[in-house]
């Protein structure tokens, strides 16, 4: 399955709602098991976005960030570029999908399912 790193936080909002539910043990074991995978690459993705900011915010005399309101300053066009291509960034995340079946009884957002629509499977 492939997913761009920008789908990534969304996905985990999604996958934590299913996670608290009482599910049967194989699908609890599936979600948990994609969502550990997902959180390792989400976990890469912020550090890369991290160097970014470093790398074209605006810096004070002694070469440290500025932070105005908890908000990095930056006016550089080169950093939505780059972020933008890191956000469109493709990976594959291997995942068997959950049959819509299996989650009979869980009631979620229509945004939830959207964003989990990918792992579930329509019969």
């Amino acid at each position: 399955m492939t997913i761009k790193l920008g789908q990534l936080n969304s996905i985990i909002e999604g996958l934590n709602q299913l996670m608290v539910e009482k599910l049967p043990i194989k699908i609890a074991y599936s979600i948990s098991k994609v969502a550990k995978k997902i959180q390792a690459e989400a976990k890469l993705y912020e550090e890369s976005r991290i160097v970014l900011i470093e790398r074209y915010c605006d810096k004070d005399e002694e070469g440290k960030p500025i932070i105005e309101d908890n908000h990095y300053l930056i006016n550089d066009k080169a950093f939505a570029q780059e972020f933008t291509e890191l956000s469109e960034m493709i990976i594959d995340i291997e995942f068997k999908t959950i049959s819509i079946n299996a989650l009979e009884g869980i009631t979620i957002s229509p945004m939830t399912m959207y964003v989990l629509e990918m792992f579930i499977e329509v019969e």
